[in-house]
């Protein structure tokens, strides 16, 4: 009873510090006009050096049987944008062919962990391929071509400024066939930013900033994330206008 007692108080204690390197951190980002994608990187890389067992416990398997069902075969080459530590890429990586799978994320601290988990579980000979996202900037030579990218809890931790980025620079990489499936918060009254590091989309803004880009983006209504009951996750599907 006291273990579990400590324990908690030990889990409310690690809580608490997040929240206030969250509030310090976005604060001096702010003051030194950075942009937002280093503020959210600097906190994830202090998530993973407080607790490297971060996301390692989630069952995250549903997303692969979502992209499955979406026609994504074990030699489709795909682009899982901010795969964070692989909670879900592990298993994105054991049902894919070899170097099938590329991950970005802006957070190096948290792709080292990620390459470390692995080596663990025995999936370095699928040869997956970390890429570190620098300056916003997608390194479209290390990735080539891709049948499908999938996003998923990554616009919801994105500025409008960012969101508008990584769609500009996703054309590149993908074939007349290929398709872009990202999950969002989605609030009818528009934009709006909580939390410091929490944003909520329309899916009309969604749908503005993909057609300045070329793309048509459409909500997908077979989505259902297990353990969203506000039901507000929602999955848009981006393809090349006259694909």
């Amino acid at each position: 009873h006291f273990l579990f007692k400590f324990e908690k108080y030990n889990y409310t204690m690690k809580k608490l510090i997040l929240k206030i390197i969250d509030f310090l951190a976005y604060l001096i980002f702010k003051l030194l006009r950075k942009p937002y994608s280093e503020y959210y990187a600097f906190c994830m890389n202090m998530i993973v050096k407080l607790n490297p067992n971060w996301g390692q416990n989630l069952e995250r398997e549903f997303q692969l049987d979502y992209l499955k069902s979406k026609g994504l075969m074990p030699a489709s080459v795909l682009l899982d944008y901010g795969c964070g530590a692989l909670s879900a890429g592990r298993f994105f990586i054991d049902y894919l062919d070899e170097g099938c799978y590329v991950g970005t994320d802006v957070a190096k601290g948290v792709l080292a962990e990620g390459s470390r988990r692995l080596t663990k579980l025995g999936l370095d000979g699928k040869k997956a391929r970390l890429i570190h996202i620098k300056n916003n900037y997608l390194p479209h030579e290390k990735i080539g071509k891709v049948d499908f990218i999938w996003a998923q809890s990554v616009v919801t931790h994105m500025s409008p400024e960012d969101l508008s980025e990584m769609i500009s620079q996703v054309e590149p990489i993908m074939n007349k066939d290929s398709i872009f499936l990202f999950s969002f918060t989605n609030n009818e009254s528009g934009v709006k930013h909580r939390n410091f590091k929490d944003w909520e989309y329309d899916l009309d803004t969604l749908i503005e900033i993909s057609g300045r880009y070329g793309f048509v983006c459409e909500i997908q209504k077979d989505w259902t994330h297990p353990v969203d009951d506000a039901g507000t996750d929602k999955v848009v599907c981006l393809r090349l206008l006259g694909s």
